[in-house]
């Protein structure tokens, strides 16, 4: 992510007891040590990682916080159309039959 990042952002990150990444929330930035907590979607769980570890949100993260751009609304909205399917608010897409 970018040296920006600030408490309340949304990304995603790797928690240190399982090397799997997961959605999470900045809870705080020390930007002198390039070093965040973090806290993971769901979960509660707080992890201190490097920021430059940081990835972007998931695009279904960033749109359930109203942070999904009107192209990237539209992509998801052209690729449910294409699919068949139509989204029935809420994010969740269901069959059109």
């Amino acid at each position: 992510m970018s040296p920006s990042d600030k408490a309340g952002d949304l990304c995603q990150a790797a928690w240190s007891e399982d090397g799997v990444v997961y959605d999470a929330t900045i809870k705080s930035v020390d930007a002198s040590a390039g070093t965040c907590v973090m806290v993971f979607t769901g979960y509660g769980n707080e992890d201190e990682l490097k920021l430059a570890d940081l990835l972007p949100p998931a695009a279904e993260s960033a749109a359930r916080a109203g942070g999904e751009s009107d192209a990237a609304a539209s992509c998801d909205a052209d690729a449910a159309s294409r699919a068949g399917k139509v989204s029935r608010g809420g994010g969740a897409v269901m069959d059109s039959d």
